[in-house]
């Protein structure tokens, strides 16, 4: 996702990147590719089409959010969360519904688990993810969101006991070194 708002952003909401800055973002385009690990055979094609889709229609939503700040700067964050949440869980609901292999088996354990990820994990993470992209730029904002699977491989290392391979743990190198590249050009940006 963060290669396509940085390639969107220029055109569309005038954020120029410096040389600098567009190292930074390849060296973590390099390192989401090590964790693809595109010439692994196993790897299915669909799959990798439909994450690229996914990143590219996020990229999308980062870009549109940030353009209605600009044309909207007084606008309710916490509304503009609930609408996009509404609107984009009405398609999900759709899919769940109809790909299900099983019925949903109600208990109170799960239904606690779904009002978790519905209120805390994605309402909150949404509202601070729009939040950021209001007073931040757009590219800056979504190459932090490549911390998230490396958090997820932390979370997984730490709780199920599975241990990254080589070539993940030379991704993950690449996107942290890249980020501390950025934020390394971001802070110098700022003091001059």
């Amino acid at each position: 996702m963060p290669m396509w708002v940085a390639i969107m952003a220029w055109p569309l909401l005038q954020e120029k990147l410096t040389t600098s800055q567009w190292i930074a973002v390849l060296i973590c385009f390099l390192g989401i590719v090590f964790i693809f690990d595109p010439l692994n055979t196993n790897n299915n094609f669909r799959s990798t089409c439909l994450a690229l889709a996914s990143g590219l229609s996020w990229a999308i939503g980062a870009i549109l959010s940030k353009r209605m700040h600009h044309q909207h700067p007084n606008m309710d964050l916490i509304t503009m969360t609930a609408w996009q949440m509404l609107w984009g869980s009405i398609p999900l609901l759709l899919v769940a519904i109809i790909f299900s292999s099983q019925p949903t088996v109600w208990t109170a354990y799960f239904l606690g688990i779904v009002l978790f990820n519905v209120i805390f994990v994605n309402a909150i993470a949404y509202l601070l993810w729009f939040y950021a992209l209001k007073y931040l730029e757009a590219t800056f904002v979504s190459m932090l969101a490549l911390l998230t699977p490396i958090s997820a491989a932390i979370s997984a290392w730490l709780l199920l006991g599975e241990i990254p391979n080589r070539i993940e743990t030379i991704g993950f190198s690449l996107i942290l070194f890249g980020l501390f590249l950025l934020l390394l050009y971001k802070g110098r940006e700022k003091l001059t």
